[in-house]
């Protein structure tokens, strides 16, 4: 029997971007240990901040950023990542200098860079001297393709929420309080615990994701009676092996509801035990996805609305930050 790949499993085509744009499991990581930097500046124009976006194999939100001379950027929005990523190619038109860095990503060691970038710009939000992470996003995923950068928590935590609807393709930003560079440097992701089949699964919240991913090794653990129905074993998706599986049972407002997973044999060890996988923003068919940092609320509207608790998860990482004594 031979292995599935995502050719033949289009509704998967989402993990493959999460598993393998780098932010999105590990190198938000490094971000704990690295010195942010404070912002010289911080502007915005209105109190809500609408943004047309482009959707990308059903799943990916692409926004147009400015950053530093270039506008017309395409940045994916990614609660996955804590520090927002640069692409290599675009550093290299803005001339900007770097710190090498490695950080830890499954297991494999990879080389990033750290920049300070003099202008970086989403709707009406003005940042002075954002301190991103700079990567080869085209090399890591077939949907990093044209794209030159990340907009990752740092950046949207500057908001109070965030509200993605899907049907109009339309990001509207809710300015708040901004937050300060302690509390964004401690905020690795957002965690949610999901009710299926009775057992509580406790998921980092990615909009870099369209499906689920689940880790055996921690549903053993963590949640023995779960069950999985109609799986395709030998599964494959870029360098990771895994099933493909369904999991139902999963509880939507007064219903319940299913979703298609990848389950992959082990969790990496920068996670820390209690996580048991990635939930993607439209897993549960969501037209409409309400973020709001303030109350820590996740609400899902489709055929039926839920609202979950958002919780801030932590991780292990051995990544190395650059020395800024040098």
């Amino acid at each position: 029997m031979g292995e599935a790949t995502s050719g033949r499993n289009k509704i998967f085509t989402g993990i493959v971007c999460t598993l393998l744009l780098l932010p999105t499991l590990d190198l938000f990581t490094q971000a704990a240990r690295a010195d942010v930097g404070r912002n010289d500046e911080l502007r915005m124009e209105s109190a809500d901040d609408p943004i047309p976006f482009q959707l990308r194999a059903g799943f990916l939100i692409v926004v147009d950023v400015k950053v530093g001379s270039l506008s017309g950027l395409k940045f994916i929005l990614d609660t996955g990542t804590t520090h927002s990523v640069l692409d290599t190619k675009t550093a290299d038109k803005l001339s900007l200098r770097r710190q090498d860095a490695t950080v830890l990503n499954f297991d494999r060691q990879l080389k990033i860079g750290w920049s300070i970038v003099p202008e970086f710009e989403i709707g009406s939000l003005h940042v002075h001297n954002l301190r991103m992470m700079v990567a080869s996003l085209r090399d890591a995923s077939e949907f990093a393709d044209g794209v030159d950068g990340i907009v990752g928590l740092d950046v949207l935590r500057l908001y109070k929420s965030i509200r993605i609807n899907f049907d109009d393709q339309l990001l509207t930003l809710a300015r708040g309080q901004a937050s300060d560079d302690a509390e964004l440097s401690r905020t690795q992701a957002f965690a949610v615990h999901l009710n299926a089949q009775g057992q509580q699964l406790c998921l980092i919240l990615d909009t870099g994701l369209r499906d689920i991913v689940l880790f055996k090794d921690r549903i053993r653990d963590n949640a023995p009676r779960l069950k999985l129905s109609k799986k395709a074993p030998r599964a494959r998706e870029g360098r990771f092996a895994g099933d493909f599986a369904l999991l139902g049972g999963i509880r939507v407002g007064s219903g319940e509801s299913y979703a298609h997973a990848f389950v992959i044999p082990q969790a990496p060890k920068s996670l820390p035990a209690d996580i048991d996988g990635f939930l993607g923003v439209r897993a549960l068919n969501s037209s409409l996805v309400e973020l709001n940092f303030e109350v820590r609320t996740l609400r899902l509207t489709g055929t039926e609305t839920t609202t979950l608790a958002m919780n801030e998860a932590k991780t292990l990482s051995d990544a190395k930050a650059p020395d800024r004594t040098q």
